[in-house]
């Protein structure tokens, strides 16, 4: 008699079925794994830098004001920013990069567009697509 609790089921597809003994069969291949991995980068980097342009517009509004808006470590710091190390390395080599984003972006026109409103995220953008480093 064979107790069916302790055997499982027979599997339907056989290209999942476990290699025989002395054999390795390497994992089912998932499709979509390298691209899902991708995207969760991606989605991460957009994050850093919204929250990095959150981050530089509070810096660059207090500059301009002449009173502080916090230091960019306060500010990094704070419960709302989730990912805190790529946030401050952002920033301050956005900020590091700024002149020249400036030059760049005025020539370039950017700025006479709808992008006007989201300046700092521009900014963010473009240090990370001339800049920043590409893996």
């Amino acid at each position: 008699t064979r107790n069916s609790a302790a055997m499982p089921p027979p599997l339907k597809n056989r290209s999942h079925a476990p290699a025989k003994v002395g054999q390795s069969r390497p994992p089912p291949r998932q499709p979509g794994r390298w691209m899902a991995s991708r995207d969760a980068g991606e989605r991460a980097a957009f994050f850093a830098r919204r929250e990095a342009a959150t981050v530089l517009r509070r810096v660059l509004r207090g500059d301009a004001s002449k009173r502080s808006g916090g230091s960019i470590k306060s500010l990094v710091f704070s419960p709302s920013v989730r990912n805190k190390r790529a946030t401050f390395a952002l920033v301050c080599q956005t900020l590091k990069y700024l002149p020249i984003l400036k030059e760049v972006l005025a020539s370039s026109g950017v700025f006479s567009s709808k992008w006007k409103k989201q300046e700092e995220l521009v900014y963010v953008t473009a240090y990370d697509i001339l800049f920043g480093q590409h893996s």
